[in-house]
């Protein structure tokens, strides 16, 4: 859900997109990868216009008339796709940030257009409101992106979820993942020692995240960081130079652990007892005290010591006495009717 509290929070921006994108592509059936695209880019562009026929060539103009309907009923589908996913946009925001909202100078101009509404949404969420400095700000963010540790039972999927999300939020707010001297050194193998390209900075920066991403994962992969060093050592260059690289080798040393293990596109899910995914957005981690996700599975140091008899939190997820817990995925609508396609 979109929450405002005030405070910049581009991670909250990052979960929740994703989760309604996939939504959406679940749930239309027609023009599915432009909408699901539309919500990660933020643009959908209305279908292009034909131009008119030969007049004198009947079997041209036959197929433009074709054509012609085909192009109004993709329009009328774009059209009944903005009024809906406002609707939905507008449904997973809190209380207080609809009341943001509509008090941003934008969002009358936003009315029925989900994808304008997700815009200021963004600008909400990932400018610098707090009462601090800038730099604070900043560094708050890198301490974040520097603590992150996958959990002892924490799968390597949800790890790179939450770990590519930092990474994403750093870039977004202009934050260099790497450092000056590793864009030199790439830069000079390159050919380019005085004067590195954006080619460079790019490749410093994949491989930056990937061996960030290596250092954080827990125990089990120890012997994989350890491999890495002692080949190096013996003139052998085996480490990933992307962060896509490094998440797929250590999948595939992983083997099948993670077989049969249900994940969600960004949001923590418990399972329930039939096996089926039960939402845990309420539940409460006794680590770092965040909703979303229990402590066995929290990406930050464990601070848990002076807890005692800790816990994975289960906090707001107890059955009440003679009612099943509702599994399944399900989007608030707090703020909305119930979300519905319209028809052309």
């Amino acid at each position: 859900m979109y929450d405002y509290t005030g405070k910049r929070n581009p991670e909250q921006w990052i979960r929740t997109t994703k989760e309604i994108a996939t939504y959406v592509g679940r749930t239309y059936k027609k023009y599915t990868a432009e909408f699901t695209e539309a919500v990660r880019t933020l643009v959908l562009d209305d279908p292009i216009e034909l131009g008119a026929p030969d007049p004198t060539d009947v079997a041209e103009f036959e197929v433009w008339k074709l054509d012609i309907r085909d192009h109004r009923a993709k329009a009328q589908e774009y059209e009944n796709f903005r009024a809906g996913f406002y609707t939905l946009v507008l449904g997973q925001c809190s209380e207080a940030m609809e009341d943001r909202l509509r008090s941003h100078v934008k969002f009358d101009n936003a009315n029925l257009d989900g994808t304008s509404l997700l815009i200021i949404i963004k600008t909400l969420l990932y400018t610098f409101e707090e009462r601090r400095m800038l730099s604070d700000a900043i560094w708050d963010v890198k301490e974040k992106y520097y603590a992150m540790k996958q959990g002892r039972n924490m799968l390597l999927q949800k790890y790179h979820e939450h770990y590519n999300a930092l990474a994403q939020v750093l870039d977004e707010v202009g934050v260099n993942i790497a450092d000056d001297a590793l864009i030199e050194a790439i830069a000079a193998e390159n050919g380019r020692a005085d004067a590195p390209e954006e080619a460079d900075r790019e490749e410093a920066k994949q491989q930056a995240l990937a061996v960030r991403f290596i250092r954080g994962t827990n125990a089990k992969h120890t012997g994989y960081i350890t491999h890495l060093q002692n080949s190096y050592l013996d003139g052998q260059d085996h480490y990933p130079v992307t962060l896509h690289g490094a998440y797929h080798i250590l999948q595939r040393r992983e083997g099948n652990d993670s077989v049969g293990q249900l994940e969600s596109d960004g949001l923590a899910f418990a399972q329930g007892g039939d096996g089926t995914p039960r939402n845990t957005s309420d539940i409460r981690c006794y680590n770092c005290q965040e909703m979303g996700h229990y402590a066995n599975e929290c990406p930050l140091p464990d601070n848990r010591e002076q807890v005692q008899g800790a816990t994975a939190c289960t906090q707001g997820v107890e059955e009440e006495e003679g009612k099943p817990v509702q599994s399944g995925f399900s989007f608030s609508q707090s703020n909305a009717s119930s979300f519905c396609i319209p028809k052309s």
